[in-house]
């Protein structure tokens, strides 16, 4: 199943074998951006770019590599749902960090570009050690 895209179209065919036709799903420029709002307008933010997420209650706040922070009236859990699980991993009830930015995993903590510790939940630590066993030597 390969999809068929020209140059100059924004619509994408995807041919599924079947008896259903082709389904066809527009190109969108922001797939890689997440739309976060802000007072002011509204943040079009790399997803590769968010380091960690931090719930507290109805509100969670994004983490971003460039050190910016911004506080968002959602749960983590609707922001999550925007993200990719192959890339974001909730390692505790109010922490979701992207998994390329870890540098250390403990028992109970990991820590993200070698200075922010977080707490690391029980219930997913072997989850993390299941990822972890495909990069060890």
């Amino acid at each position: 199943m390969n999809p068929i895209k020209s140059e100059n179209s924004q619509t994408t065919i995807i041919s599924i074998p079947s008896k259903e036709k082709s389904i066809v799903r527009k190109y969108n420029p922001f797939d890689g951006k997440l739309y976060i709002p802000s007072k002011e307008g509204a943040y079009l933010v790399d997803k590769d770019s968010i380091v960690r997420l931090e719930a507290s209650g109805n509100y969670t706040t994004i983490y971003l590599n460039n050190g910016a922070q911004h506080l968002v009236s959602k749960t983590m859990k609707k922001i999550v749902e925007k993200l990719p699980d192959t890339i974001f991993f909730k390692i505790h009830k109010s922490h979701v960090v992207n998994l390329s930015m870890l540098t250390f995993v403990g028992n109970s903590k990991v820590e993200i570009e070698g200075k922010i510790q977080l707490p690391l939940s029980r219930a997913v630590k072997s989850k993390l050690q299941d990822l972890l066993n495909d990069i060890k030597y």
